[in-house]
């Protein structure tokens, strides 16, 4: 070989390096957009609370009935604000937004009512939408499923996405673009 050859193979072999590099380079820029993204993702849970309500009658601890609520939960990475919440028979909007901490799980989290017993039936499932935001002031709605069976609340999570939704001041609920 001579030293020509050996030049050029040296700037072919440069060459495939300074390729293979710029690959690396751009599937390290993707994979740390991604991360970037499941970093601050926004996810709400909804759990039941349902205690027992209790008296005394003739000397014996009768059930009553049962005192159900919501504990709004945040799963997700980022803090969240409840603006506004539709749900069977009630939609409540608040002035000041209600913050569910992140990373608190069972520590902290924001309490409801359910819905009205007489807004649902017994059996039937119904839709509950929370409005929320984030801290970058992003807009999400986050849509869960309930059913109430033998007097207890029973919810599950069906989506969290991101969503154009105003707060009118009317009573109709917010507007969603």
């Amino acid at each position: 070989m001579t030293n020509y050859q050996i030049q050029i193979s040296g700037l072919i072999l440069q060459g495939l390096i300074g390729l293979l590099a710029i690959l690396f380079a751009a599937l390290q820029f993707s994979i740390n957009r991604r991360l970037i993204r499941l970093q601050d993702y926004v996810a709400v849970s909804i759990v039941p609370g349902n205690e027992p309500v209790q008296e005394v009658r003739d000397g014996k601890m009768v059930l009553t009935g049962i005192r159900g609520y919501m504990k709004l939960l945040n799963t997700g990475a980022s803090n969240v604000y409840l603006h506004r919440i539709a749900m069977p028979g009630r939609k409540e909007s608040f002035s000041v937004p209600r913050m569910i901490p992140a990373h608190a799980l069972e520590a902290s989290y924001y309490w409801l009512p359910p819905p009205a017993s007489d807004a649902v039936q017994e059996g039937n499932e119904f839709l509950i939408k929370l409005f929320l935001t984030d801290e970058g002031g992003k807009k999400y709605l986050s849509i869960h499923g309930g059913v109430l069976n033998n007097s207890r609340f029973a919810f599950w999570s069906l989506k969290t996405h991101r969503s154009k939704w105003s707060c009118p001041a009317s009573e109709t609920g917010p507007v969603i673009d």
